[in-house]
């Protein structure tokens, strides 16, 4: 059957179909979360029978609950459950089957449909009682065990101290026990939290409150389509320690990730607000731009993390090697998966909290230009020019970078939150909005999220539950990433002259007229652009999961993403010439796309003597819808109605429309034996629509082992290790990059409007040539590393070495012009590697009362390269204009996007001329890839004070400055950096920057190593103050929490970048261009105060 039709016969859902299933499941959980369910005594008048001979009593419990209605619930250590027995009994109630089949040897409580069984408490037969020994034996102590959030923990140990008498908490968290003892205390354990022992006295109830135990070898981990303990992991999994994170104004998730794990290097391109960071998990994987982790939000897989706001996020998790990520196959996961759970309610009273936040972002710092004699002394030198410029014009001094950047751009920021729940449901909601202007003037971002979050059970055997979070961002931007002349307003600010004037005498904006082609100022590219980016992002699931029995569960799991985008732009023709010359230009970029997911997972886990099995089998059916559109028009007839039918003449008018389906069918079993010895394994087999039927399909298998060395007999006298473990994993994952055309594999014709009055189309040859042998990139990957832990957990360290080969590399391989068509995407034949080593250092270094000081550092070291692509797959990219073409390249046993251009060996004292090594030939400069990254968070707490501090750097990258090299070209009559006064004027001239020249005939303007710069860093990303205010000051606002916080964000950065900023980057997820700093957006300082307040 072709997948096609496979993919539209078991795929019926369309979003109008989904969204009623999601308004109704809302509802359905609303009422349901929001009613209290009445306890009735119906179950405890159920009729049972049992007609047994010599039957265990664990196969006769069994039997009832699958004759009726009701459930068990014990611990196997109360009876001897496997004991046979003979019984018949007919129509009796569950009180009297008990006794019989327990011979009155077990008490048992009735919550609904559910029989707890415990212990009978039993007085000691005796002629002769003692009074006071017969009133300790018959003291019955009752308690409630929470978590540190007031949430019940069912299923936790209680333990008389000194004793084997114990019970275990029920559903609720509640839990009775008859003490043997006077004087007894009480030990209460749950997995994941820290153990408590707590001295009864004369109090017959208790409640205990269990506090996380974070570093817990117990604690569990969420992994792909299920969860497991971390004491249990065999693969390279790593949880961010998101502490200190709320004590901070944070707006993009991706200032939670940076600087805290191995391996995830964070990085924020560009500081114009509402841009997205890019992620990379060890290296560079793909040529083809999909170099971003596969993100999956509450189990639905997302297009980016722009749906979420950070602060709904409860943790996340990244799965860095193949046998973690490999159970999403060929979704994207040879990049890394990113795994984020957002907050959730909880059982017990409604709890509301509001965050609000206030301050302001500048310029980290500016560029030296020359000032208006500077300049004059430089034309003067270009072509004599100079002299000619007047007086008044001279008057001027327009300090360009001063006037578009703000000296104090305002933030403010609120997010407010309610949850809670009841017995059988709990609700989250958060809302959120921020408005943060730019520090380049007209810039900004507006954002509202909106998240809801809802677990219901329904009854003892099915939960339902439901995710929705909702971004909507409303961004002005301005032109960026371009050459001055091209109309970016950052170099404008940089290479406009001072002596130029704000306006032209007709109102508009004023242009350089000593320039060929004449040179905007940046104020009129910021004001004459009028752009404006709206943004929706929307990312929601229902899930309902049944329980077969207490080994099997099912769960069904329905998700929507939808991105949504709509861009429009306005070129105002009373603001600059350009647009005066066309009376107005306008254009709309609309797109959206919108994805259904659908997931079947069948888990079972079971535990038998030494032996623990967990198998997860399941299957995932994707649909992706896409279309875009793009019209643009000039001539309007008035500037103030800018609605494109509003112009006459039409520049652009296209739209498209596409789709693609993934089918996939997945399996992963986890095993332990003596919880010493790990192994995990699964497979995926992946089916797309974007490939062609011979090559649709393809499997991934991945394998790892775990070793518990600390378990081991021969550690038994180590006392000071908590854990010690070995893992090694091996796996295939594939990638098919999100750019890859749905019709890749097909000779695509385009239809058009002939003129706007006919009313037939024309056909055009599309400039793709289909490819009908098109395959699945794939990477095998090897991962080895160690966890290492002591002195009760208080120190923990893990390290990995891995390495990672990408094949079959997708990539649009451009074809000579005679062939008809532009290019081709094919499988390229060769490798990218990426071998590396990482590691992980936490410690809790000091725990006082009043004190305590815990840091965590990490370090991770990793070599790309590319391998055995054909001579004629020779990869350049970067485009400069006008400043000598592409400056990266992609080649044999270099780097991905490394610097190509000739290398400058100085100048030359006698021409004033640069002198390039092996006669000008192009060669390697450098690579934009840093040789290793590193972070460093410490966490300390005085008494109600909080300072958290995050460190992060690179080293041993290159960043090209075009930037520098704009301003330093010295051809055009532009101003330059202050730095050329020390340009070559005469021969003997010793100096590092060559002449001033118009023609430039040896190249000196070019693409060169002399524009290549140490990108390295370190810099202090984050420092957060918080105070905590006690209860007895706050007890008379009526409120349960008061936080003050204020928190610095990139004040001090060590580096010898010149640019702006070191961590800059104009191709954004492009694999084949990173480090190129070509006036882009820079990263702004940060100063906010704010408050938590909790009620």
């Amino acid at each position: 059957m072709k997948l096609n039709h496979l993919l539209s016969s078991n795929w019926q859902y369309n979003l109008k179909k989904l969204a009623n299933i999601v308004k109704i499941s809302f509802l359905l959980s609303v009422i349901m979360t929001l009613s209290s369910f009445a306890h009735t005594s119906i179950y405890s008048q159920e009729k049972i029978s049992v007609n047994v001979e010599n039957t265990e009593i664990i196969n006769i419990l069994d039997n009832i609950e699958s004759t009726t209605d009701l459930r068990f619930f014990y611990d196997n250590d109360i009876y001897d459950f496997k004991k046979k027995i003979t019984l018949s009994i007919d129509e009796v109630t569950i009180a009297k089957a008990i006794s019989l089949i327990f011979e009155n040897n077990i008490d048992f409580r009735l919550k609904q449909n559910v029989v707890i069984l415990e212990k009978a408490k039993l007085l000691e037969k005796s002629n002769v009682v003692d009074t006071e020994q017969s009133e300790i034996e018959q003291r019955i102590i009752t308690g409630l065990v929470t978590d540190n959030l007031g949430s019940p923990l069912p299923g936790a140990t209680v333990v008389e101290v000194g004793t084997n008498n114990g019970t275990t908490s029920d559903f609720d968290g509640n839990f009775s026990i008859a003490l043997e003892n006077d004087e007894a205390s009480l030990q209460i354990s749950f997995i994941g939290f820290v153990s408590q022992t707590v001295i009864v006295g004369e109090s017959n109830s208790i409640s205990i409150q269990l506090s996380p135990d974070e570093s817990s070898l117990d604690e569990i981990i969420v992994t792909g389509y299920g969860t497991t303990r971390k004491g249990d992991i065999t693969s390279s999994i790593s949880v961010l320690d998101l502490d200190g994170v709320g004590e901070k104004a944070i707006t993009d998730v991706g200032q939670m990730l940076a600087g805290r794990s191995a391996g995830v290097r964070v990085v924020q391109g560009s500081g114009q607000p509402g841009a997205a960071p890019t992620i990379f998990i060890r290296g560079l994987s793909s040529l083809s731009g999909n170099t971003q982790p596969l993100y999956v939000i509450d189990g639905v897989v997302s297009y980016s993390l722009g749906a979420l706001d950070p602060n709904n996020i409860e943790d996340i998790t990244v799965l860095k090697d193949a046998s973690a990520a490999g159970i999403y196959g060929a979704a994207g996961a040879s990049n890394g998966v990113v795994l984020v759970t957002t907050k959730k309610g909880r059982k017990g009273e409604y709890k509301v909290s509001v965050n609000s936040y206030a301050g302001f972002s500048s310029v980290i710092k500016t560029i030296p230009v020359l000032d208006n004699a500077g300049t004059v002394d430089y034309f003067n030198d270009l072509n004599g020019s100079g002299s000619t410029i007047p007086a008044s014009e001279l008057a001027i001094d327009n300090n360009w970078q001063d006037l578009i950047y703000r000296e104090a751009a305002p933030v403010t920021g609120v997010n407010a939150a309610i949850s809670g729940g009841g017995e059988n449901g709990s609700f989250f909601v958060g809302l959120g909005y921020l408005d943060q202007d730019g520090i380049v003037v007209s810039s900004g971002n507006k954002r509202y999220s909106l998240s809801i979050n809802l677990d219901q059970t329904i009854n003892e055997w099915l939960s339902f539950g439901s995710h929705f979070n909702y971004t909507r961002s409303n961004i002005k931007t301005i032109p960026d990433n371009m050459a001055a002349r091209f109309g970016g307003a950052i170099q404008a600010a940089l290479v406009t002259p001072r002596f130029q004037p704000i306006f032209n005498d007709d109102g508009t904006y004023s242009t350089q007229a000593r320039t060929q082609g004449g040179l905007n100022n940046p104020l009129g590219y910021i004001y004459g652009n009028d752009n404006i980016n709206v943004i929706n992002n929307i990312v929601t699931d229902v899930n309902f999961t049944a329980k077969i029995n207490s080994d099997l569960s099912f769960k069904t799991q329905m998700g929507v993403v939808i991105l949504n985008n709509h861009y429009s732009s306005f070129k105002d023709p009373r603001l600059t010439s350009e647009a005066k010359g066309v009376k107005g230009e306008g254009s709309l970029n609309t797109g959206e796309a919108v994805r259904f997911i659908f997931d079947n997972t069948l888990n079972y886990d079971k535990t038998f003597d030494k032996h623990q099995l967990g198998v997860i089998i399941g299957s995932s059916t994707s649909e992706e819808k896409i279309h875009t559109s793009l019209q643009t028009k000039r001539n309007f007839a008035n500037a103030n109605i800018r609605t494109l039918n509003s112009a006459s003449e039409t520049i652009v008018n296209s739209a498209s429309k596409s789709a693609w389906s993934l089918q996939s069918y997945f399996a992963r079993a986890n095993y332990s034996f003596d919880d010493k010895y790990l192994i995990t394994a699964s497979f995926r087999t992946d089916g797309s629509s974007r490939l062609p039927e011979n090559n649709r399909w393809e499997s991934f298998k991945t394998i790892s082992a775990g070793w518990k060395i600390f378990k081991e007999d021969f550690m038994s006298d180590v006392d000071f290790i908590s854990d010690l473990k070995l893992r090694v994993g091996y796996g295939e994952t594939g990638n098919l990059p999100a750019g890859t055309n749905s019709y890749a594999y097909k000779l695509l014709f385009n239809e058009y409007a002939i003129d706007t009055f006919t009313t037939g189309p024309g056909v055009w040859l599309g400039l793709s040539s289909g490819n009908n042998n098109l395959e699945w990139e794939t990477s095998d990957q090897f991962n080895v590393g160690i966890d290492f832990s002591a002195f009760d957990n208080r120190l923990y360290f893990s390290a990995d070495y891995y390495s990672k080969k990408t094949n079959n590399m997708i990539y649009p391989l451009s074809l000579p012009w005679h062939t008809g068509f532009f290019d081709q995407i094919v499988n390229l034949d060769g490798q990218i590697e990426n071998t590396g080593f990482e590691f992980a250092i936490n410690a809790n270094l000091i725990e006082k009362d009043d004190f305590s000081w815990s840091t965590a550092f990490n370090m991770s070291f990793n070599d790309n390269v590319v391998t055995n692509i054909p001579d004629t797959a020779i990869i350049t990219d970067g485009w400069l204009q006008n400043l000598g073409g592409n400056v990266t390249i992609t080649k044999n046993d270099l780097p991905i996007g490394s610097f190509w251009g000739k290398i400058s060996e100085g100048v030359d004292p006698q021409t004033g001329d640069l002198i390039f090594a092996d006669n000008g030939k192009f060669q390697f400069m450098g690579s934009p890839l840093p040789d290793f990254t590193y972070g460093f968070v410490n966490e300390i707490n005085y008494k109600n004070w909080d300072l958290n501090i995050v460190i992060d750097g690179v080293s041993g990258n290159e960043v090209y400055n075009t930037g520098r090299q704009e301003l330093e070209e010295m051809r055009l009559l532009h101003n330059q950096s202050a730095d050329i006064v020390n340009r070559w004027r005469k021969p003997g001239d010793i100096t590092n920057i060559p002449r001033a020249t118009i023609l430039d005939q040896n190249g000196n303007s070019k693409i060169s190593s002399r524009f290549v710069e140490d990108g390295s860093y370190l810099r202090v990303r984050d420092i957060s103050l918080s105070y905590d205010f006690d209860e007895n000051v706050i007890k008379g606002l009526n409120i349960n929490g008061l936080r003050l916080y204020a928190n610095l964000k990139n004040w001090f950065t060590i580096t010898d970048y010149t640019g702006y900023t070191p961590e800059i980057n104009r191709g954004g997820a492009s694999a084949t261009v990173q480090g190129v700093d070509y006036g882009t957006y820079p990263q702004p300082k940060t100063f906010n105060v704010g408050m938590n307040i909790e009620f």
